[in-house]
Order: structure tokens, then C-alpha cells, then sequence
């Protein structure tokens, strides 16, 4: 998929099992793309629930298509400093 994605610059989608996906949050995520409020939240949401997630479980990533041996790279989280 993203091998297609990146050889061509319109709209892409992605269709999910929402089901399989809710039913086995939060290990179902593998990352948040881009938005570092988003990944704070989302860490919060479930150490309030008591699975301590960290940055490595769920990291902070950006993708870079022209890297073909490493489109994901991980990102530092600002908001989570202090």
C-alpha cells in the first residue's frame, strides 16, 4: 500500500476492522502519525486506565515516502517533556 501511495500524489484511504481494531486497543496502534497532541492524549488516555504505554510501545512518527528503506522515522514528542 504504501509502495502505491508513494508513486502517485492523490487521495489514498485505508479501510480498518473496526471491531478487531477496538476490541485489542491499545496494543492495535502501532504509532501516531505527525500529531504530537493526538499522541499525547492517546498515552494519557490509557496510563489513566492503568497500561502504562511509553514512547517506544506507541511512538510519534513522520513518513518520508522517498525513504524506501525506512519510510517511518520516529519523532520527539514535545509535549511530553516535564
Amino acid at each position: 500500500m504504501l509502495e502505491g501511495w508513494a508513486k502517485q500524489d492523490t487521495y489514498n484511504e485505508l479501510i480498518v476492522d473496526v471491531a478487531n481494531h477496538d476490541e485489542h486497543l491499545p496494543f492495535s496502534v502501532a504509532a501516531i502519525l505527525y500529531d504530537a497532541w493526538v499522541h499525547k492524549q492517546f498515552l494519557l488516555f490509557y496510563r489513566r486506565r492503568g497500561i502504562h504505554l511509553t514512547e517506544a510501545d506507541v511512538p510519534l512518527v513522520r513518513f518520508d515516502p522517498s525513504d524506501e528503506m525506512e519510510p517511518f522515522q520516529p519523532m520527539r514528542n514535545e509535549l511530553l517533556i516535564g
